[in-house]
């Protein structure tokens, strides 16, 4: 049993990996599937703004697919949204200020969360989620650095290319 150690630290073939956390990196348009399973509980991994939660099983892998079809950045600009969080600002900032902590501002984003009870460490169990156009991916991915420490590369299809390149002419 390997203790205080990576185990992909041994496995040539995770030298190419992209290791990332607290959040993920989705393209706007293409559809994604989920594969879970759990080790030591009944956890359930809920994606509340695209509808879809499934039960993370010990001993058994399940799964969901998804197609994300509004950016991060839109949904920011969405009137409904602002208006939440136009309410959700006023009404945090009013009780930090009751308490004496800093006002900030909360904006949007998609998340990924347990929507299970699962034990001491339940409520940080969530990760921001960004939806994003694939140039957008490019430049966030390329930014990433391997496991193994090198550069990341990303090759986007020929329809964002034209995209890419509408972008940088207009």
């Amino acid at each position: 049993m390997e203790t205080g150690r990576n185990a992909a630290s041994d496995d040539a073939m995770a030298a190419d990996d992209v290791v990332v956390k607290g959040e993920m990196h989705l393209i706007v348009g293409k559809t994604y599937t989920f594969y879970f399973r759990s080790q030591d509980v009944l956890h359930c991994a809920w994606f509340p703004h695209f509808r879809a939660q499934m039960n993370c099983v010990p001993g058994m892998t399940t799964s969901f697919t998804i197609k994300p079809t509004i950016t991060t950045k839109d949904m920011r600009l969405d009137e409904f949204v602002i208006d939440h969080y136009k309410n959700i600002n006023t009404i945090h900032n009013e009780r930090k200020r009751r308490i004496g902590e800093e006002e900030e501002v909360v904006e949007f984003d998609y998340v990924l969360m347990c929507n299970k009870i699962c034990g001491a460490s339940h409520s940080n169990m969530q990760m921001k989620v960004v939806v994003e156009t694939e140039a957008e991916y490019k430049n966030w991915i390329e930014s990433q650095k391997r496991f193994d420490g090198g550069a990341v590369s990303y090759t986007i299809g020929a329809a964002a290319t034209e995209e890419l390149a509408q972008e940088i002419e207009d």
